[in-house]
């Protein structure tokens, strides 16, 4: 009884390849690889990454109120944070505007940005760069905020490369 066990149990040892082969286990452990690497244009590469406002600002004809925006982009996608308030009366409040992104170069250092918040809504922003890490926002609909300084605060991983 034993050495019948032995062979059975032999026999189904040198037959599991045969059966575990058609699994392909091997692919399994790349189910969650990432994809290709999108072709990014030079304005995506030059803007993808999170951008803060140096200082907050003063927004003409709203009093006592200060704002301080952060823009974040994606590869088409672009969130802009504003913090803002009325420091003497502790009043403070947020808000964010998301919208699609295309940008055109109009020349060595200026890029025009428009955003579309679908709906018909969106603005343009002229952003003038110093360097590759900073550069003065003009939001050609929001005349209320004066041109202003961001520096970059956070690169995408190939832009740190």
């Amino acid at each position: 009884m034993r050495s019948r066990l032995a062979a059975v149990l032999a026999t189904a040892l040198l037959a599991a390849p045969v059966f575990i082969a058609p699994l392909d286990l091997g692919s399994l452990a790349f189910a969650d690889a990432i994809p290709m690497p999108e072709e990014l244009t030079a304005e995506q590469k030059l803007l993808i990454g999170v951008w803060q406002e140096e200082k907050p600002i003063l927004p003409i004809g709203l009093g006592h109120s200060f704002s301080l925006r952060t823009l974040a982009f994606g590869n088409d996608s672009v969130t802009i944070l504003d913090f803002g308030g009325i420091a003497p009366s502790s009043m403070f409040d947020t808000s964010a505007t998301k919208g699609k992104w295309t940008a055109m170069r109009k020349d060595k250092t200026t890029l025009i940005v428009t955003l579309d918040q679908g709906e018909g809504r969106g603005t343009t922003l002229t952003l003038v760069f110093d360097g590759k890490d900073a550069f003065t926002l003009t939001d050609g609909e929001n005349s209320r905020y004066p041109e202003s300084r961001f520096t970059r605060v956070a690169a995408s991983r190939s832009q740190a490369d």
